[in-house]
């Protein structure tokens, strides 16, 4: 059985990006399928998930303004 791959809020977009890219590549490798350029995972993650990219400011704990992804 294969990882699914959801997209976490609780991290950033790249963060996101980074381990789905992972799992696209061992996916492809596990099937004899060549792997996505980063170019190309790019171009394809962003397809799929820009509207992820949502944003609202927040303090945190520290009183700090951060900037934080939310879900739609």
């Amino acid at each position: 059985m294969y990882d699914v791959f959801k997209y976490d809020s609780y991290h950033s977009y790249e963060t996101n990006f980074q381990v789905w890219y992972d799992m696209s590549c061992r996916e492809k490798r596990n099937f004899n399928e060549p792997a996505y350029s980063p170019e190309e995972a790019r171009e394809v993650f962003d397809n799929i998930y820009e509207k992820k990219l949502a944003h609202s400011i927040k303090i945190n704990k520290d009183g700090i303004l951060e900037d934080v992804l939310v879900e739609e």
